[in-house]
């Protein structure tokens, strides 16, 4: 559809949010270009074949083209430095957004309206089957320093739409989009929206042809196929776009943005309730069959924001709807120029938000991970592990904290009241908490547990320790017995007989007085050797006595010390 720089035709545009987790593989190296898998390009010229990843990075983003100038310093700087921003690959780019159309079936209850927008249906087959036709107009990928990864899909009508028209497409396409998305595996099968490459008759056969000379050798990848003309569907364009490096992290459906612009009307409230309850719908992705509650369609509630009296915004966990009906007289809303604001700082910080709450979600989950530790089963090895794993949780969650998590982001209080908003929806300050409480209760059961466990492990060591004391004790009493009985038993004998020597020689000395020998022999010797005998053996069992009481004190001191080492 061609517009000029005021063009007043309706206007629908959706945008579809995927966060997935990095899973680092081995030997991946430092090239970002290993982020995603390649596909082969075949040269049409010389034949020869070259590998090329399906994403290439934008080196420099330019801050003025993404808003980023209306963002306060903290929130531009993580943006524009810290976040990597890749754009699908120049040789891909022209096929899946420039010349390719998707056709997908209308679900029966926008069938039913046919006075709105049967028109806008292309009717195949002899049941006549609508469809209706969109563009891809832009996908392209956010790698966080947390790594969450984001995609997103820029997807436009192929048709003209009306005013009357542009509400009911919209809803049509945000709830298509969203319908049977899987929680897990996002390759294989045709569970989702299926599309359907369509051509023009005159030009299908050469369009195939070039498809096949250039991507020919890539029959597995589900984009490759699409743009063949098979039937695909957006999860097996994911699947072949980031390949098996990423862990998904959502629900069952994408997180949705839809742009609408009508013709403002000349009343004194250009949204009545109707445009209210369909807003509610187009952010939560939910088609007519569905009935919101009256209270949150009301303008000033949880869910509905007017910035301006005739834009209006409606933000759900599910996604955020704009819907514009610019006057005639104001150029800024009825050109692409508001258009581009809210593709830029509008979505900027509704990223910037879900990248909070994805990025929380991944922290649970790495939380949940680490196993409660049990009483007296769990060694001191397999408790250190853990405390290793949480001490890198905490420093995640502390660099998240001071890195990722902006409260005020904005310049313009119309933004800012937005992004609170979606704060607010999204559930973002409560996740926080929740992960920081939860990491903060295991880091003090786990810590405790560790103490507990080493503890027991000290008590049994000292149990031990005094089991061998008393072994020890007892050998030391059995010598110490032995000691005496040698003392008591061999020590006087051995006295008496020295002595008795003793006294022999002293008499053999003195042979030449024999008078003084004899009366030595008759009376003295006797009783000078059992004297010297019993003294020598008091002696000696009082001396082991002392050195026993002695080691015995010593022994105590130094087990009481222990005993006070293992309290503290």
């Amino acid at each position: 559809m061609e517009k000029n720089s005021e063009s007043e035709f309706a206007e629908v545009a959706i945008r579809l949010f995927a966060f997935y987790k990095r899973v680092a593989t081995k030997n991946e190296g430092s090239k970002t270009v290993s982020m995603f898998p390649c596909f082969t390009l075949t040269n049409a010229d010389t034949g020869t074949d070259s590998s090329e990843p399906y994403f290439e990075e934008v080196e420099q983003v330019s801050t003025t083209a993404l808003g980023l100038n209306m963002l306060h310093p903290e929130a531009k700087r993580f943006l524009s430095s810290s976040v990597k921003t890749f754009v699908l690959n120049k040789h891909l780019r022209e096929d899946i957004t420039k010349k390719s159309v998707w056709k997908i079936m209308a679900p029966r209850w926008v069938t039913e309206k046919q006075k709105v927008c049967w028109d806008t249906f292309l009717v195949e087959g002899p049941e006549k089957k609508p469809y209706f036709t969109v563009r891809i107009d832009h996908i392209g990928v956010s790698y966080f320093p947390t790594g969450v990864t984001a995609i997103c899909f820029d997807i436009l009508p192929a048709f003209k739409l009306t005013d009357e028209s542009a509400p009911l497409i919209g809803k049509m396409m945000v709830s298509t989009f969203n319908q049977e998305y899987p929680v897990q595996g996002h390759g294989g099968g045709k569970r989702g929206v299926v599309l359907h490459r369509i051509f023009d008759n005159e030009q299908k056969d050469k369009k195939l042809q070039s498809v096949k000379n250039r991507f020919g050798k890539n029959a597995d990848s589900g984009v490759m196929k699409g743009l063949l003309g098979e039937e695909i569907t957006l999860n097996e364009i994911l699947h072949s776009l980031l390949g098996n490096g990423y862990e998904f992290l959502m629900g069952d459906r994408f997180v949705s943005s839809i742009f609408i612009r009508t013709k403002g009307e000349n009343t004194a409230k250009p949204f009545d309730d109707t445009n209210h309850t369909d807003l509610i719908r187009m952010s939560r992705g939910q088609n007519d069959n569905y009935l919101p509650y009256s209270e949150d369609c009301k303008p000033g509630g949880r869910y509905i924001i007017n910035t301006f009296e005739n834009v209006i915004f409606s933000l759900s966990g599910e996604g955020i709807a704009c819907w514009v009906k610019p006057q005639h007289n104001q150029i800024f809303l009825k050109s692409d120029q508001f258009k581009q604001r809210f593709d830029t700082i509008y979505l900027q910080l509704l990223l910037l938000a879900l990248h909070q709450r994805y990025a929380l979600v991944d922290l649970a989950q790495q939380l949940s991970k680490i196993e409660l530790p049990r009483l007296d089963s769990d060694s001191l090895e397999l408790l250190r592990e853990r405390s290793i794993k949480l001490r890198q949780q905490r420093k995640d969650v502390a660099d998240f904290y001071l890195r990722a998590y902006f409260r005020q982001p904005a310049v313009l209080d119309n933004h800012q009241v937005i992004y609170q908003k979606l704060q607010d929806v999204l559930g973002i300050t409560n996740l926080l908490e929740e992960v920081q409480k939860s990491t903060e209760e295991l880091d003090h059961i786990i810590t405790s547990t560790y103490l507990h466990e080493q503890n027991n492990q000290s008590i049994h060591l000292l149990e031990k320790i005094e089991d061998l004391t008393e072994k020890q004790e007892y050998s030391a009493q059995i010598e110490r017995t032995l000691t005496l009985v040698v003392e008591v038993t061999a020590l006087p004998y051995y006295t008496y007989s020295i002595t008795k020597a003793i006294c022999k020689l002293f008499c053999a000395s003195h042979q030449s007085k024999p008078e003084v020998v004899l009366r030595w022999t008759e009376n003295w010797p006797e009783w000078i050797a059992i004297f010297i005998a019993l003294a020598a053996t008091v002696f000696a069992v009082t001396l082991t006595f002392i050195r026993y009481k002695r080691m015995k004190k010593k022994e105590v001191i130094i087990l009481e010390g222990g005993n006070i080492g293992i309290i503290l």
